[in-house]
């Protein structure tokens, strides 16, 4: 990642365990930038401040679809994959708390913080198009949400020690059938 921080040469800031990273977005105070780090583990969210080049985990990777970061107010908001539907979610920077901020039968993306910070903006795709939604910012609709996923579950841990390799396409047998017409009569006796 490279930051532009008014220097006149750009910077370059990289993860310690060289993670894939994606979709920075700065804090309030500009004091920090939070990006999505995908690795083996899964996606998980990450801080850097780049005066220093300190780098901090804000949330655990897991196998969950994490996008759309937006910071404001003490959170930092995100697209999750929560029961099956993507929702708002937001991660209260203190506690590292996360909250499940929209709900119902909608797929919510591309979260957005009103200047006021009074208002949450948000869109939904439909078969018409995208709808924008527009929420007050009231933090006690939003309901705690675990970010565990079936990857860190105890049952499926097990089930995977069980295997005993992974699969390759290169192990599938490449084998070649006659091809005839199709004949009725033939099949009649088997």
């Amino acid at each position: 990642m490279t930051s532009l921080d008014g220097e006149k040469t750009p910077r370059k800031l990289y993860h310690p365990d060289s993670l894939f990273l994606q979709q920075p977005v700065w804090s309030s105070g500009d004091v920090y930038i939070y990006v999505i780090g995908l690795s083996s583990e899964g996606k998980g969210i990450y801080r850097v401040q780049p005066s220093t080049g300190a780098w901090t985990t804000i949330l655990e990777p897991v196998y969950k679809d994490i996008n759309h970061l937006s910071a404001a107010s003490g959170y930092l908001f995100f697209r999750g994959a929560v029961r099956k539907k993507d929702q708002i979610c937001a991660i209260d920077l203190e506690s590292r708390e996360v909250y499940q901020v929209t709900r119902g039968g909608i797929n919510a993306s591309d979260v957005s913080v009103g200047d006021d910070l009074n208002h949450i903006y948000y869109s939904s795709y439909a078969a018409n198009g995208y709808d924008i939604y527009q929420n007050e910012f009231r933090r006690s609709d939003w309901s705690p949400v675990s970010m565990e996923d079936a990857a860190t579950n105890a049952l499926v841990r097990t089930l995977r020690d069980q295997e005993d390799s992974l699969f390759y396409s290169s192990q599938v047998p490449d084998d070649h059938y006659p091809v005839a017409p199709y004949r009725k009569w033939k099949n009649l006796f088997h």
